[in-house]
Formats: C-alpha cells, sequence, structure tokens
C-alpha cells in the first residue's frame, strides 16, 4: 500500500521531521539540554489540546454528558501542566 503518490510527496511530507532530527546536532550541549526540556513541556500542552479538542466534540456534537470522571480529567492535567512549568526560568 503506498501512501504518497510520488517520492517528492514524501519528502516533502517528511522534510520536517529530518529538519527536527538535525537540530540538536547542529547546537551545543546547553541546547540539548533546553531542546530535552522544551520536548516534554511540548509533548505535556499537545495532550491538553487535544483533550480539550475530543472532550468539546465529545459533548457538543456526539451529545455525551459530562461526568464527574470529566472533571477528575480536567484536575490532572491543569496538575500536569503545572508540575511540567513549575520553576521555569
Amino acid at each position: 500500500m503506498r501512501f504518497f503518490a510520488d517520492e517528492r510527496h514524501r519528502d516533502l511530507a517528511l522534510a520536517p521531521e529530518r529538519e527536527v532530527e538535525r537540530q540538536p546536532a547542529e547546537h551545543g550541549d546547553d541546547d540539548v539540554d533546553d531542546l530535552r526540556r522544551n520536548a516534554g513541556q511540548l509533548k505535556v500542552v499537545q495532550e491538553v489540546i487535544a483533550l480539550a479538542v475530543f472532550g468539546g466534540f465529545m459533548v457538543l456534537y456526539l451529545h455525551e454528558p459530562l461526568h464527574w470522571r470529566h472533571l477528575g480529567a480536567v484536575l490532572c492535567l491543569m496538575g500536569a501542566v503545572a508540575f511540567i512549568f513549575w520553576g521555569k526560568n
């Protein structure tokens, strides 16, 4: 099964990924540590955004009722954001 029509489409689709892989090698050790710390922060923010979008879709489009579990999940996400950004300079 082919995902791309030809090699040019594949190269265009994978270009940003290849650029990200090259960046740590072009920077010093301090920058690599900053990238690692920022990667954790970006992952948490990505999860918060994804769950907010899908949660909104669930409530607004699928008309699913909200439960106490959803409030618990939101509180856990807020805690994750607080801990990952705690002490950031």
